[in-house]
């Protein structure tokens, strides 16, 4: 069996609004992680490769989905759209109930702009 890229994955925007039942246990169990990494002694070669393992396979099942998780400690995770022929990103943050919010690639979390539903 062989496999091929189909190339990146655009989201419309109730297809990433219905993502958010798949995405957002998995970005709470990074958060936790995140949260517990925090905790462990440099040394501890032992959990923190243990950590790095379960980050991957988190950050692994997202790809397959096809969002980017932009910051495991707050829980910002984008959705690839396209937008007037260029792409952008639908935000979403840990805690908000539907998306609201996108930003251009290039800027992120801090230049998110209100989705106008007109």
């Amino acid at each position: 069996m062989s496999t091929f890229s189909t190339g990146p994955k655009y989201f419309h925007y109730l297809q990433a609004q219905k993502a958010l039942t798949l995405v957002s246990p998995i970005v709470n169990d990074c958060m936790k992680l995140y949260q517990a990494a925090q905790k462990v002694h440099p040394n501890d070669l032992e959990t923190i490769g243990y950590y790095q393992e379960l980050a991957a396979r988190y950050h692994n099942e997202l790809s397959l989905i096809g969002c980017i998780l932009k910051n495991p400690a707050t829980g910002t995770v984008d959705f690839p759209t396209l937008y007037q022929g260029r792409t952008v990103a639908l935000s979403w943050h840990f805690g908000e109930k539907k998306i609201n919010y996108w930003h251009e690639m290039q800027d992120g979390f801090v230049a998110r702009k209100k989705i106008d539903r007109k």
